[in-house]
């Protein structure tokens, strides 16, 4: 292993178009500006698998609050505690992939064009011996999927475009959405580049002979080019000062979205503290924050209830298989899971399942959550039905629709 870590050392950040022809595992594609709008929206694929039975893929810029230490508690996954844990998307089964560059890492298998997943047992002896930096890993949560050849057809489409990445890109520990933007504007960049360089051999193909004509031609050459670039240079600055201005005034709003809801919630404490100092026994009056406001609550808190005992369930029972963990140590999580009288998930938030619908090409169902009434109804995926009684109704209320 005397050569690990050449292959991913460098820490530069570029990015180069690709044909569509070129999709395949280890390729990347990158989502086309308004076409989603939901974690397909400024998002990078990373394709780890391509072929007849259809197309799967991790999310590289979807980074997570969670680190490995916290899906995986397991001691053995000491040296990789503090790495992120980034959502891969919404489908296959939970559990953590591994992702990396070290081709002459133990164990590794290769999905292609330099990307490798595997080889974890070499990996926590090579991060703990001090042979590689714990950054060189990237960790993602579930997958996304595609049906045989609808990828292929989206890119045709122009949903998305293949693209290829740096090392700093793929594996660097950063996966913010504006990765995306970066990686845009590197694209942007190398587009202009081509396209001088395009410009430059027409020209001198086509350029008239003798010395003198030919040196007209090349000042006329090196002047297209030249406006060409400065263009193409212009429209990036200016994507990025719209970019710049569009955060800007999100955050605004955000701002005072924040500020609005503290005074309410200030006013409401200020009653509260009357109201005990006076020592009246009046109920305050949680309206204080608004109809909206308080359905808005509901959902949420629901919600993170569900996901939270799901992760909680879930995770600690599947993480082991991804990760390569001993097989007792898989038992030993999945006992614990199953003494767990809560280990059943949402079957404490979830109080019925009302309706199917397919919403842009993804099964999903209408949730009434427990202690909440219409107002607080959501559409969910399948992923948070955690119990095997609520994936029954689901397929029953599938079938009822026709789907």
């Amino acid at each position: 292993m005397n050569r690990l870590g050449t292959a991913t050392a460098s820490r530069k950040l570029w990015a180069l178009p690709r044909p569509a022809e070129s999709l395949g595992p280890g390729s990347v594609i990158l989502a086309h500006p308004g076409s989603f709008d939901h974690y397909f929206l400024e998002s990078l694929v990373l394709i780890l698998e391509h072929g007849p039975d259809g197309t799967k893929g991790v999310l590289l810029n979807h980074e997570t609050p969670w680190t490995v230490e916290d899906l995986a508690p397991d001691a053995k996954m000491a040296p990789f505690a503090a790495n992120a844990v980034f959502l891969g998307g919404d489908a296959g089964r939970d559990t953590i992939t591994m992702v990396h560059g070290e081709f002459e890492l133990p164990g590794a298998v290769e999905v292609g064009q330099g990307v490798y997943t595997g080889g974890v047992d070499a990996a926590l002896r090579a991060v703990t011996e001090g042979a590689l930096p714990p950054d060189r890993f990237k960790f993602f949560y579930k997958s996304v999927e595609w049906l045989p050849n609808a990828l292929p057809v989206a890119i045709t489409s122009g949903t998305f475009q293949v693209i290829e990445l740096s090392p700093g890109f793929l594996f660097g520990q950063s996966g913010q959405r504006s990765m995306w933007a970066e990686v845009r504007e590197e694209l942007v960049k190398e587009e202009a580049e081509e396209a001088a360089a395009a410009l430059k051999l027409e020209s001198m193909q086509r350029g008239p002979s003798g010395a003198t004509d030919a040196t007209d031609a090349g000042r006329s050459l090196a002047a297209e080019a030249g406006e060409m670039v400065a263009k193409l240079r212009k429209q990036v600055e200016g994507g990025r000062a719209a970019s710049k201005a569009l955060k800007a005034e999100e955050a605004a709003l955000a701002q005072a979205e924040f500020d609005a809801h503290e005074a309410k919630v200030k006013a409401l404490v200020e009653q509260i503290r009357r109201d005990r100092e006076e020592g009246t026994d009046a109920p305050y009056d949680l309206r204080i924050l608004g109809p909206d406001l308080l359905a808005e609550k509901a959902r949420f808190e629901a919600r993170l209830e569900a996901e939270k005992r799901l992760l909680d369930a879930q995770l600690s029972r599947d993480s082991g298989i991804a990760l390569g963990l001993a097989p007792e140590a898989e038992g030993q999580a999945a006992a614990e899971a199953a003494a767990d009288p809560a280990a059943d998930g949402s079957a404490t938030a979830i109080a019925a399942l009302l309706a199917y619908r397919v919403f842009k090409g993804n099964s999903q169902w209408r949730v009434r959550w427990r202690g909440y009434g219409a107002e607080g109804d959501t559409w969910e995926s399948i992923h948070v039905l955690d119990t095997e009684e609520l994936r029954k109704q689901a397929q029953l209320l599938k079938e009822q629709s026709g789907a």
